[in-house]
């Protein structure tokens, strides 16, 4: 009896390492900047503004100033811009600190971060610049927190 229980309990051992590793190496594949990336590229592509807005997370409340920040993200090179991102996105990582990508005439796009996802897997976060993001949803990020407060 001794004996199939300890043979059980390596078997049960094996299995939860091989999952366990199984699991990290899936959730490594789902943190990669391409599927951070990607979406944002594909919306772009597509010229698909509700999901380009929806990636971003942005609740679009000036509906004209929405049109004219999409119409100036696909208005450039989107292969360009997306390495760049890239770029951004592996300095990001390396450095643990924002970067900020522009767009082909200068100013300001898309800002970086860096995120973490249960301490085990690093990602990046994209956002919109803050003078766009605040055209479009009518007010500054101090402005939403004082209204979100009351």
């Amino acid at each position: 009896m001794k004996r199939d229980t300890k043979r059980e309990a390596l078997w049960i051992l094996g299995f939860l390492v091989v999952l366990g590793l199984g699991g990290h190496f899936y959730m490594k594949h789902l943190t990669t900047y391409e599927k951070t990336l990607n979406p944002l590229y594909e919306a772009m592509k597509e010229q698909d503004q509700a999901k380009y807005y929806d990636i971003l997370r942005i609740e679009v409340l000036d509906k004209e100033a929405a049109d004219r920040a999409f119409e100036r993200a696909v208005d450039q090179d989107i292969d360009a811009l997306w390495e760049r991102m890239y770029e951004a996105s592996q300095k990001v990582l390396d450095t643990d600190r924002p970067q900020e990508v522009d767009h082909e005439d200068g100013g300001e796009m898309f800002i970086i971060f860096p995120k973490t996802w249960l301490g085990l897997y690093d990602l990046v976060d994209v956002h919109l610049g803050k003078t766009e993001r605040a055209e479009i949803e009518k007010g500054t990020y101090e402005e939403k927190a004082v209204e979100r407060q009351y």
